[in-house]
């Protein structure tokens, strides 16, 4: 795991990452431990993370994962994927030329990469975090941030506890399904036209707030 800053001079961006390496943006820490990935977010700050696998992945992909987490009543964490540069830039999201990401939501959602993401938690318990008392799974397609289907969260809220908890997202083609601990969570079938086309291969990322 490299940080971003290592492909950077300055502010220009004039190295990708090397084949195996992934790519971590923003302030905080991620390595594995026990054979688990460990995400860690600075204690305090509106700090958040997200952690770039390094290759792309097919348009058709079952992506499935375990996550558990250190407080059980609150957190948000978002999973990118089909990420690649917009129409205005070519070759992969570590290409040379493309602006900073430094884990700032604004540069994953209105930048220069095009991607969809899914919140697959999000909920605060005691209803006065960034997202209150939200209990809601949301896909969403970039760039633009287009709330494209909203769902169920079916990890917080649901007296599970801190985990793990399993994962899995469905992508097929223009279709979309992600589910957590064999529930549906969110759905969603792009029509190719109402949001621009529809997101083929691409990246995967991980994301989570400052509070995971």
């Amino acid at each position: 795991i490299i940080k971003e800053e290592s492909l950077f001079e300055g502010e220009n961006r004039v190295r990708t990452p090397e084949a195996g390496q992934w790519v971590l943006e923003g302030p905080g820490d991620a390595y594995t431990e026990g054979g688990q990935l460990v995400m860690v977010n600075p204690e305090s700050g509106p700090d958040h993370l997200v952690l770039w696998l390094p290759r792309p992945y097919p348009d058709n992909i079952l992506i499935e994962f375990e996550i558990t987490l250190e407080t059980a009543d609150e957190g948000l964490a978002i999973l990118f994927f089909s990420a690649r540069p917009s129409a205005a830039h070519e070759g992969n999201i570590f290409m040379p030329g493309l602006a900073k990401r430094n884990g700032t939501f604004k540069n994953y959602i209105k930048g220069d990469i095009d991607s969809y993401h899914v919140s697959y938690l999000a909920a605060d318990q005691h209803g006065q975090g960034l997202f209150g008392a939200r209990r809601t799974a949301n896909i969403r397609k970039n760039s633009g941030f287009w709330l494209v289907a909203c769902g169920d969260d079916q990890i917080q809220g649901k007296g599970r506890g801190a985990g793990p908890h399993l994962v899995r997202l469905l992508k097929m083609g223009s279709l979309i399904r992600i589910e957590a601990n064999h529930r549906l969570s969110a759905s969603f079938d792009d029509d190719g036209k109402t949001w621009g086309p529809v997101w083929g291969d691409g990246y995967i990322g991980l994301r989570q707030m400052n509070n995971t």
